[in-house]
């Protein structure tokens, strides 16, 4: 994906994203959701939990590029997907991606 995207920039362009993309858009092994009242917190393999209010606005974080991420829990609850969407104005186009993780337990 990330080479897919990072194909049509230039060559100094391309040297420079290609490593902050895969920096910031790692894929994680494991993902915690949880509820404490009218918080929801995510939070990828032991980092740092992201918090916003639920069904609130978007949570704004201090990055370069703009990322979205949408998280969708299959019907019987044993499934939850992450579709990401990198948006920069370095980036020649959007980048895309999902992940899909099994429930642990």
């Amino acid at each position: 994906m990330i080479d897919t995207a990072a194909a049509r920039m230039n060559t100094v362009a391309r040297q420079t994203m290609r490593p902050r993309l895969r920096k910031t858009n790692r894929a994680c092994g494991r993902v915690v959701i949880g509820r404490g009242g009218p918080m929801v917190s995510v939070r990828f393999d032991g980092r740092a939990p992201m918090e916003s209010r639920a069904y609130g606005a978007p949570v704004k974080w201090e990055r370069e590029e703009e990322r979205t991420d949408t998280f969708t829990l299959s019907a019987d609850g044993r499934t939850l997907t992450l579709n990401v969407v990198v948006r920069s104005p370095r980036l020649p186009r959007l980048l895309t991606y999902k992940l899909v993780y099994n429930r642990a337990s």
